[in-house]
């Protein structure tokens, strides 16, 4: 069947509107972490979780309120089942070797939606900057124009972040490449976000402000 191809260099990009079955690639460079997500539906979770976890891989996704007093957090996905969600984002690395992931379904089309939180604890903080993150994903089998993005999404604040997948790893802020419509930052390890949203990236979004728990779209 169709089969969309992914290596080191470049990612081929397929745009249709209607659905069609295909295997999309996405390149994984070993023993980085990688913000990702589907580009197609019904993809078994399965797929990331090869070999032995935390050893072989990581997977995780972002929770924005855990809950039990945790506040936000990043959830352990290595040994879930289902299927990946289509929309959001996850955290993943590769352990072994530079790995190409093949996602095979539908391609996702149309207007897809994904829950967006805010969770205000002053517990753990009284800043409205420390809750309300996201990390939603391109769920489309072709680039998404981040500047129509914001526009279309205009119930959260305008800069998208992407995770800076480079070798300097840090778990600081400053290992996000920040891009929104008045100009860009670099990550930590140098990468500039170009005003586009990769097949198959994810990134953080912020939600919400104030002293009120809201959820959105």
């Amino acid at each position: 069947g169709l089969v969309i191809n992914s290596d080191a260099s470049c990612t081929g990009s397929l745009i249709e509107d209607s659905g069609v079955p295909a295997t999309v690639e996405r390149f994984i460079t070993e023993d980085l972490y990688h913000s990702i997500s589907t580009p197609v539906s019904g993809q078994p979770i399965s797929i990331l979780q090869s070999g032995t976890a935390h050893t072989d891989f990581d997977l995780f996704w972002f929770d924005e309120d855990y809950g039990q007093d945790l506040g936000p957090a990043w959830i352990d996905a290595s040994d879930q089942d289902g299927n990946i969600e289509v929309g959001l984002g996850y955290s993943y690395a590769y352990r072994q070797e530079n790995r190409t992931i093949s996602f095979t379904g539908n391609t996702n089309h149309g207007n897809i939606t994904e829950a967006v939180t805010y969770t205000y604890d002053a517990a753990f903080s009284t800043s409205s900057w420390f809750f309300g993150w996201n990390l939603v994903g391109n769920p489309y089998p072709s680039r998404i124009n981040a500047s129509s993005f914001i526009d279309d999404n205009d119930n959260i604040h305008g800069t998208l972040y992407f995770w800076d997948e480079s070798d300097n790893y840090s778990s600081h802020q400053n290992n996000y490449a920040t891009w929104n419509k008045t100009g860009s930052t670099a990550g930590g390890g140098g990468t500039t976000a170009n005003g586009y949203i990769g097949i198959g990236q994810a990134f953080m979004v912020h939600y919400g402000s104030g002293t009120e728990q809201t959820t959105s779209n």
